[in-house]
């Protein structure tokens, strides 16, 4: 067959080092397309923009580029080697000027560690968890979650099998949902430390609060023995439309203040002071990250200076 023949690409210049990492070009196998047509098209287009192309994956192969689902697509599915990557994915970039991301939408077969990369921007239908979605985008998301009537079909999935999976699905969510149990929380949306008639309504550091709640954290209103962590946005300027948005703590002076307090009330716990990036990254990686690379600026500044002394 044809589609097995390469491209004769001798007479195209390669414009671009599009398709090269750190200098080297990437290798592709066209595996399957609609036409002979679409063929020379890509390959042609990976000559052009720095890449290189096999008519059999090899060990140097990035990516293998398919369209139909044929025998021979499927046979490489089931090596687990190779990302399968639709070959509109190279059409996308392209146009683009830029290596896109993988989606979703792009992957008929991902290797473990592409599937937990995906799994860590996006949820399985391709919505982004910090990527603005647009009106086309939602759509498209929406497109792919099966209806009702499909879902209950579940077809050749036994249902011991399908039982399991549900069990396991169930578990996976109550742990994620779960990851701040040990966790308790006083954020600093009050003015005055501990009084709630203070509180700051316009504060964004209200989303981190009602993120760890929902995440089976403990959130506090005051400074109280026990305390784990302490979040403060700690940025130089944050108004809202000229309103101040600090609470009493993202300053250094308040927050040793409230150390103090903790020791005197005999607290054998010293909390953790992050930013609201702790939270953000911990829901959004489904884990509660390392507080230390979240620390505010002063706090680092602080220990270090301990540490000198």
């Amino acid at each position: 067959s044809s589609l097995r023949c390469a491209t004769d690409v001798s007479d195209v210049q390669v414009e671009s080092s599009l398709f090269q990492l750190d200098g080297a070009p990437m290798q592709f196998c066209v595996l399957s397309v609609e036409d002979d047509t679409i063929k020379a098209q890509l390959e042609t287009e990976i000559k052009r923009h720095g890449g290189s192309f096999t008519q059999n994956p090899t060990e140097e192969t990035n990516y293998i580029l398919a369209g139909p689902k044929t025998l021979r697509v499927r046979s490489q599915m089931k090596t687990g080697l190779y990302d399968v990557v639709h070959h509109s994915w190279l059409t996308d970039c392209v146009r683009e000027g830029r290596l896109l991301p993988l989606e979703h939408r792009h992957v008929l077969f991902a290797k473990p560690e592409t599937n937990t990369e995906l799994e860590r921007r996006m949820d399985d239908y391709g919505d982004h968890y910090s990527k603005a979605c647009t009106a086309a985008s939602l759509k498209e998301v929406f497109s792919r979650i099966p209806s009702r009537k499909r879902q209950k079909k579940d077809v050749g999935v036994p249902s011991r099998l399908r039982d399991l999976l549900e069990d396991t699905e169930a578990e996976t969510l109550q742990t994620r949902f779960s990851m701040f149990h040990r966790c308790k929380v006083y954020v600093d949306i009050y003015t005055k430390a501990g009084n709630p008639a203070t509180l700051i309504k316009h504060s964004p550091l209200v989303i981190s609060a009602s993120q760890v709640r929902m995440y089976g954290g403990q959130v506090y209103d005051e400074i109280r023995t026990g305390v784990t962590h302490i979040v403060i946005d700690d940025t130089k300027y944050n108004h809202l439309g000229g309103r101040k948005a600090h609470g009493e703590l993202s300053f250094k002076k308040g927050a040793l203040k409230a150390l103090r307090v903790l020791r005197n009330l005999g607290s054998n716990v010293t909390p953790k002071f992050v930013t609201p990036k702790w939270v953000q990254d911990s829901v959004v990686l489904k884990s509660v990250q390392e507080e230390e690379k979240y620390a505010p600026t002063w706090w680092r500044e602080e220990k270090q200076n301990a540490a000198r002394n």
